[in-house]
């Protein structure tokens, strides 16, 4: 099984914290930022990334606007968008455009490993 990296931003450091608990288990290489202005800036200057798993609501530079740079640059970047407020027509617009899957907050471990094994190959 492939291991990843993956890359999390969210402002919210114990839910970074949660989510590199869960897929440290799977031997995965996690790292996170929980300053969306740092996080972008890594992954523009060539941080090697499998998978970026963000958060939609953040103070600064939201998770829409990551999505949507990074775009710019890794158009076939795998990425999970996490969010306790889905705005369903801003995230159906995204995934049609763009190879996204969205977990709602609160998920549980199992929920999340699921979705991380689609990009797994």
């Amino acid at each position: 099984m492939k291991k990843l990296n993956i890359f999390i931003v969210d402002d919210e450091e114990n839910t970074c914290k949660a989510i590199s608990r869960i897929l440290s288990i799977e031997k995965h290489k996690v790292s996170y930022e929980i300053n969306p202005k740092i996080a972008l800036s890594q992954i523009q200057n060539n941080k090697k990334v499998d998978l970026l798993i963000t958060d939609i609501q953040m103070p600064e530079v939201n998770g829409i606007e990551i999505i949507e740079e990074l775009r710019k640059l890794k158009p076939n970047l795998p990425i999970i968008a996490i969010s306790a407020h889905f705005n369903k027509d801003i995230l159906d617009s995204l995934s049609d455009s763009y190879r996204i899957e969205f977990i709602e907050k609160p998920f549980g471990g199992l929920e999340l490993l699921q979705h991380v094994d689609k990009y797994v190959f």
